[in-house]
């Protein structure tokens, strides 16, 4: 018969909180993290095959995107990959949206790289707020999610670590 399903799903921003539930696992041969990174949300898994696979963490984002990155110094290039890969959706999107209509690409183009600012009851919405935010945005915002994301895999590894070795 099967091995029955047993896990828990912890949703955490504090290292602390993260710390104890790893801990805390007592031969649970799996548990869920929904792991805060600013804006979007960082699923990890981890896994316990006991001695015959060892332990393994099984992650996944909202960007949908491949994250590896072996070097710090290529994230600004792993940001603009991802962004320029939205590039066509995106002006298309906006050709399509009422007042974007007809528009010359070259328009459509500098609204990617610009933004295109918002407004309620005549004031300027703050640009993060925005549907279509500027490269730059986009890219320092894809910089900080990055960092959070690395800071958390790091911290879940070497909690690991610190566990005993799996029966």
């Amino acid at each position: 018969p099967p091995t029955p399903f047993c896990a828990m799903i912890s949703a955490e921003w504090d290292h602390d909180r993260v710390r104890g539930h790893l801990r805390s696992l007592r031969g649970r041969p799996f548990h869920g993290f929904a792991l805060g990174c600013g804006v979007h949300w960082l699923a990890v898994l981890y896994v316990d095959h006991g001695s015959v696979g060892g332990r393994e963490l099984v992650v996944t984002d909202s960007f949908n995107k491949a994250l590896l990155v072996e070097d710090d110094a290529d994230l600004p290039a792993q940001a603009t990959r991802i962004i320029e890969t939205c590039r066509e959706g995106a002006v298309r999107r906006l050709g399509k949206a009422w007042g974007w209509r007809g528009r010359p690409s070259a328009d459509l183009d500098a609204a990617f790289e610009n933004g295109v600012p918002e407004f309620h009851r005549g004031n300027r919405v703050i640009e993060h707020f925005w549907q279509f935010r500027s490269v730059t945005l986009q890219e320092n915002e894809m910089l900080q999610e990055f960092t959070i994301l690395r800071d958390h895999l790091r911290f879940i590894a070497a909690e690991l670590d610190c566990l005993p070795p799996s029966a």
